[in-house]
């Protein structure tokens, strides 16, 4: 007999990286319930046995019976359930699932659940004081990426680019799920830029040495460590939710009693993903695009492999969002000031082109007249 949690892990190398993780992490509840810390021994000679199997089922019935306990909904249990079956497969070994998922509690009501407003994400800004949480609500919002794919992201997947006529001011395209068959890329706004250099800026003054296999994103640095152990905790971070629900809860768009269990009008992550598609729609980007730069796999029954849309063409149909993806009302009012500096350019050009068109219509008449003084076809008034 093989090494059953390596087979797990094997077999899970087919699927997308968020199914990925999302068996691991759910595998992982269930062998803390089990208070089991070998995975590989959930698995012996004796485990097909009829009776064996009786009892491993009725330890699954259990921690169902446990997660409704303790609040957890359908979906995710379901979700618990499912890891601890793919676990089971991958070893050839099979019970009877229909009657575990007999106490799995129904599906509550579908509801609408709703997106991030500009004033939420401003709340949450507000409430933030280190660089990296800062560039993680702009990336989120910016992007519409998936919270799990946060973890993967390594600076080298960045790549700065200088739009034509926004005054030299930069964005970044970003490559998400690198190496993998689910490999996308997108682009930040101005702002998520500017935070980003921020970031690695504050980094870099800390000593860290960035490479292109650095993490995009790392644990928080602590100013309670000291100097030299800082530098030597560099490292990727495994989820981002917790930080995402202490900030919602910070900046009062949730309170302590919603659990991330419990049914809340936004999705704690996922409403930043339906804020960038919304502004998306808003700004009529064009549909592949937006489905592209979000990361969906098919767009409109059309496999993406078949898309051959250039990059240019993507980041222009990106361009068009850019004012409502921006969160900052400093940014936006910049912008505004810009814009309006720009009008009133244009305006008193165009007073200047009027008033030298009417030199020039002069500048012909008094040219006539005198042509045809010359020619004694008009006769000059005398001054009296």
């Amino acid at each position: 007999m093989g090494k059953p949690y390596q087979d797990f892990l094997e077999k899970l190398d087919n699927k997308e990286p968020q199914t990925k993780d999302k068996y691991i992490n759910g595998f992982k509840h269930y062998t803390l319930f089990l208070k089991t810390k070998d995975p590989n021994s959930l698995i012996t000679k004796k485990i097909y046995s009829p009776q064996e199997i009786r009892k491993i089922e009725d330890k699954i019935v259990s921690y169902i019976i446990f997660l409704k306990k303790q609040g957890l909904k359908h979906n995710t249990i379901e979700g618990r359930k499912s890891a601890i079956q793919f676990f089971y497969r991958a070893n050839r070994i099979t019970f009877d699932w229909h009657h575990i998922s007999g106490y799995i509690p129904r599906p509550d009501e579908a509801r609408e659940d709703e997106a991030y407003t500009t004033e939420d994400i401003q709340k949450m800004l507000n409430v933030v004081t280190g660089e990296r949480d800062r560039f993680l609500l702009y990336l989120l919002a910016s992007t519409g990426m998936r919270i799990g794919a946060l973890t993967d992201l390594k600076y080298g997947d960045v790549e700065r680019l200088t739009p034509e006529g926004y005054g030299g001011k930069h964005l970044y395209k970003i490559v998400v799920y690198r190496g993998t068959k689910s490999k996308y890329y997108t682009f930040t706004s101005f702002e998520c830029a500017e935070a980003l250099d921020s970031y690695i800026e504050y980094r870099r003054r800390m000593g860290e040495n960035i490479t292109p296999s650095s993490p995009l994103l790392r644990n928080a640095i602590s100013s309670n460590l000291p100097w030299v152990k800082k530098l030597k905790e560099v490292k990727p971070v495994k989820s981002f939710t917790d930080p995402i629900y202490r900030i919602t809860n910070k900046a009062g768009i949730r309170t302590r009693t919603h659990n991330r269990q419990t049914q809340h009008k936004h999705m704690l992550d996922h409403a930043f993903r339906k804020f960038c598609n919304t502004q998306m729609i808003k700004a009529n980007v064009e549909h592949n695009t937006k489905e592209f730069v979000l990361g969906h796999k098919i767009t409109r029954g059309l496999d993406n492999s078949y898309d051959r849309t250039p990059e240019r063409e993507r980041l222009a149909e990106y361009m068009k969002t850019m004012d409502l993806l921006t969160i900052s009302p400093e940014n936006r009012l910049r912008k505004q000031v810009a814009e309006q500096e720009h009008t009133i350019q244009h305006k008193l050009a165009e007073k200047d082109k009027q008033i030298e068109e009417m030199i020039h219509k002069q500048e012909q008449f008094e040219q006539l007249i005198q042509s045809l003084i010359d020619s004694g076809q008009l006769q000059p008034q005398s001054n009296r």
